[in-house]
C-alpha cells in the first residue's frame, strides 16, 4: 500500500457479529477459560457422583455445567440482538476509511477519527477482524462484508500497527 492509498469500505454490524464479539470478549481470556473448565468439571462430577448426591446437589451441578456453556451464550446472543435493535449506532451503515493517518468512521453525517497509535490490539477470528482501541472497545469488522478488500485492509493494518499488537489467524495449508 502506498502512502496515499486508502482502504474504503462500508458495513453494518449485525446481531450475529456483535454476538461473536461478545463471545471473544467473554471466553478468550483466563477467566473465560476457567469458567468453561468449571462447567465441564461440574458435568464430570455430576455424572460420576449422580447416585450418591442429593437432588439439590445434582441440580446445582447441572446448572453450573450448563451455565457457561449453554445459558451464558444464549444470554449473550439475546443481549446482542437487543443492543443492535435499540442502539442507534447499529441501525445504519458505517463508512470506514483507513489510511496512513488512521481510521476515519462516518455515519449519518457524523465523523470520528482514530489514530493508529490509539490501536492497542488487532485480533482476527474466523468471522471477524477486531481493532481494539481499549480493553473493551473495538471496531467490529465482519469478514463476510469485507471479503473483497480483506487483503488490502490487512496490509494497511500491518503497515500502521506494530506486529506485536496483531494476532492474525493462522493459514493452514
Amino acid at each position: 500500500m502506498s502512502e496515499k492509498q486508502t482502504v474504503k469500505f462500508c458495513l453494518q454490524v449485525k446481531a450475529k457479529d456483535l454476538f461473536r464479539f461478545f463471545l471473544v470478549y467473554n471466553y478468550r481470556n483466563l477467566s473465560g477459560v476457567l469458567c468453561v473448565i468449571v462447567s465441564f468439571a461440574s458435568l464430570i462430577f455430576l455424572i460420576t457422583t449422580f447416585s450418591e448426591n442429593e437432588t439439590l446437589t445434582n441440580g446445582i451441578l447441572f446448572f453450573i455445567a450448563l451455565y457457561f456453556t449453554v445459558i451464558r451464550p444464549v444470554i449473550l446472543f439475546q443481549k446482542a440482538e437487543l443492543q443492535v435493535k435499540t442502539n442507534p449506532g447499529f441501525q445504519d451503515e458505517l463508512q470506514y476509511e483507513m489510511s496512513q493517518d488512521g481510521i476515519v468512521i462516518q455515519q449519518n453525517g457524523e465523523e470520528g477519527a482514530v489514530s493508529w497509535e490509539q490501536v492497542i490490539r488487532v485480533l482476527e477470528t474466523n468471522h471477524l477482524i477486531l481493532i481494539y482501541t481499549s480493553r473493551v472497545n473495538a471496531f467490529i469488522l465482519p469478514k463476510e462484508q469485507i471479503a473483497d478488500i480483506i487483503s488490502m485492509l490487512k496490509e494497511c493494518i500491518k503497515e500502521n500497527v506494530a506486529e506485536k499488537k496483531c494476532k492474525w489467524k493462522k493459514v493452514r495449508g
